[in-house]
C-alpha cells in the first residue's frame, strides 16, 4: 500500500470538531482549505493484477455478445448503431480495468480513513461503495437531470442483483420531480429534496456577472441580441449534428439582428473540427473553460437539445429552444413544461427564434410556466440549497459519531 500524499491545512473555521477530505480521480489542486488524497495512489500491485483479469473476462464476454448484437437487423438504425458504440466502449478492456481498479483503490482508501459519512455525485458513485465500517453513512447527490429510462433500468438491476447494503443512506434531489423517480427506482433508503448546490450562485447573479462586459471581452456587438448555442456533439450521432449545424448555420445567416456564441460540451472534443469545416461560416467558439452560468446570464436566448443547460436559462430567466432533429422523442420534459420551444424540422428554427425574442405575450406565458417549473423540478431559487446540506451533514455526523462511540 502507497503512503496517501495529502494537503495539511486548518480545519474550516465554522466546523472545528470536523474533519473534511477530498477524493480526487486526478491530482489534487495545491491551493484547497481541506486535505486531498489522490486516490489511484491508494492501490497496491495485487488489485492491479485482479483488475487486468476482471477485464479479460468481461471482454472475452462482451466479445461473443456484440457478435450476437450484430446480427441482428435492427443494429443499422442510426440510433441502435450509436447505442452499440457507446456499449463497445464501455466494455473496452481499459475501461473495464479502470472501473475496478477504481473500487479497490476507493476501498483502500475508506478503510485507511474510516470516514463517518460519504458524499458523492451520482455520476461519479450511486450506490454505497465496499466499506468494512456499517455505520459509514454514504450520500449521492443529484448532479443533472433524471430520465425515466435510467431510473427503470436501476430499479431493474436493484430488484434482481442489489439488496439494502448497496443501496444509498440518502439521496439529495433537486425537486420533488426527481424525489418521486429516485423513490421509484430504490438506488436510496431515504430522498431528501434541498435544492441544486451549485445554482445558489445563480440567485446573486447581478453581483457576479457583467453582461456587457462579458460581451465586450468576446467581441460581440452590444447592440445585437446574443443566442448562445450549448452544444452535446459527443453525445449525438454524426448525421443529426452535421444537420443541427446546417439548420443553425442558416438560419443565422437570415437573421442580421441577431448573433451566436457556441459553448462546446466540455466532454466533446474542445478542437470542434465540425463547426471549423465550413468556409463560409467562422462562429465564435468557447470552450469547457468558459463559465457556463456567466454565458447564460449574458444571453438573450438559448439553443440546446437536452442539456441541464437550459434548467440554468430557466433559472435565469432566458427564452430556451430545443433543437430536436433526431425524429425521437425528447428526452428532457423542458417544451412539454412550457419553459421551451421545440424546433424539430430545420425550417422552424427561424420562426421560433423570432418568436422567443420578440413576442411579448409568449415572454409572459415563459415566465409563468418557469415559476411552475422551478417549484417541480428545482425546489427554489433561493440560494440556500448548500446551506440546506451542510445542516444535514451536520446532523448526519452527529448521529453516525454517536453510533460509533456506542
Amino acid at each position: 500500500l502507497h503512503s496517501f500524499p495529502t494537503r495539511r491545512s486548518s480545519d474550516l473555521q465554522k466546523y472545528p470538531d470536523k474533519k473534511i477530505a477530498l477524493a480526487c480521480t486526478s491530482p489534487p489542486p495545491g491551493d484547497l482549505n481541506i486535505d486531498a488524497y489522490y486516490l489511484y495512489h491508494s492501490y497496491n500491485i495485487v488489485d492491479l493484477l485482479k483488475s487486468l483479469l476482471f477485464s479479460c473476462r468481461i471482454s472475452f464476454q462482451w466479445f461473443f455478445i456484440k457478435r450476437k448484437i450484430g446480427a441482428t437487423d435492427t443494429i443499422n438504425r442510426p440510433q441502435a448503431s450509436l447505442f452499440l458504440a457507446r456499449l463497445n466502449e464501455f466494455f473496452s478492456f481499459f475501461r473495464m480495468a479502470a472501473i475496478h481498479l477504481t473500487d479497490s483503490s476507493y476501498y483502500r482508501l475508506f478503510t485507511k480513513l474510516q470516514p463517518h459519512i460519504i458524499v458523492s455525485n451520482d455520476d461519479s458513485m450511486q450506490l454505497k461503495p465496499r466499506i468494512d465500517d456499517s455505520s459509514t453513512i454514504f450520500i449521492a447527490m443529484q448532479s443533472a437531470s433524471v430520465l425515466p429510462s435510467n431510473e427503470l433500468y436501476r430499479r431493474l438491476f436493484i430488484t434482481n442483483y442489489g439488496d439494502e447494503s448497496i443501496k444509498a443512506d440518502y439521496f439529495l434531489c433537486t425537486g420533488e420531480y426527481y424525489k418521486n423517480l429516485k423513490s421509484f427506482s430504490k438506488v436510496a433508503k431515504k430522498v431528501v429534496v434541498t435544492g441544486q448546490p451549485r445554482y445558489d450562485i445563480l440567485a446573486r447573479r447581478s453581483e457576479m456577472y457583467d453582461r456587457l462586459k462579458m460581451m465586450r471581452n468576446l467581441g460581440l456587438n452590444t447592440d445585437k441580441k446574443l443566442i448562445l448555442w450549448a452544444t452535446q456533439t459527443h453525445a449525438l450521432p454524426y448525421e443529426e449534428n452535421v444537420e443541427n449545424i446546417d439548420a443553425v448555420h442558416d438560419t443565422m445567416s437570415s437573421l442580421e439582428e441577431v448573433q451566436l456564441a457556441i459553448k462546446l460540451h466540455p466532454a466533446e472534443n474542445q478542437i470542434a473540427p465540425l463547426y471549423t469545416g465550413n468556409d463560409s461560416w467562422t462562429p465564435l467558439i468557447l470552450g469547457k473553460d468558459w463559465d457556463i452560468n456567466a454565458l447564460v446570464f449574458a444571453c438573450d436566448l438559448l439553443i440546446t437539445k437536452d442539456s441541464t443547460t437550459a434548467q440554468e436559462a430557466v433559472l435565469l430567466d432566458k427564452p430556451v429552444i430545443i433543437l430536436n432533429l433526431s425524429g425521437e422523442q425528447d428526452r428532457v420534459y423542458y417544451v412539454q413544461e412550457g419553459v421551451a420551444i421545440g424546433v424539430y424540422e430545420p425550417a422552424a428554427l427561424a420562426h421560433a427564434i423570432k418568436r422567443s425574442l420578440n413576442d411579448t405575450q409568449f415572454l409572459e406565458e415563459l415566465k409563468i410556466n418557469r415559476e411552475k417549473y422551478i417549484r417541480k423540478y428545482l425546489f427554489k431559487n433561493d440560494g440556500k440549497a448548500t446551506e440546506r446540506i451542510i445542516d444535514l451533514l451536520d446532523s448526519l455526523h452527529e448521529r453516525s459519531v454517536m453510533y460509533t462511540q456506542k
